[in-house]
């Protein structure tokens, strides 16, 4: 049987992991993955996203997914996506033109770290 390709992604779950986001990325070219609520996943992900679908992916959203922190100094959310590792994303999709990270900060309070389109991005997240 034939297996369809989907350009698009959106996963918006309470409870997903790594595994389950690795699980979508694997048989499809993404040119834009939105993970928003997966509180369960590690900056690892960002990791899959890379080893899957660094020649493709031209938007990515992470909105308010797992404990993190961005700093990678930051020993309460070891696991936490932080700037760095974001940094290294962007480095590896050389199509990525639009990025939107959106996380809570230990005070309670939302902050949009990163939101752009278009541009280098390696200039605004350095």
């Amino acid at each position: 049987s034939r297996l369809r390709n989907f350009e698009s992604i959106f996963i918006g779950a309470d409870g997903v992991t790594n595994a389950h986001v690795l699980a979508c990325l694997r048989n499809n070219s993404l040119k834009k993955l939105e993970l928003i609520w997966c509180y369960d996943i590690t900056r690892d992900v960002l990791d899959d996203i890379v080893s899957t679908q660094a020649a493709t992916l031209e938007e990515l959203a992470i909105i308010l997914c797992a404990e993190d922190s961005p700093h990678d100094d930051d020993l309460y959310y070891p696991l936490g996506i932080t700037f760095s590792a974001l940094l290294r994303l962007v480095r590896a999709c050389p199509k990525l033109t639009k990025l939107h990270w959106q996380h809570v900060r230990r005070d309670g309070d939302v902050t949009r770290s990163i939101l752009t389109s278009g541009g280098t991005m390696c200039e605004i997240l350095a």
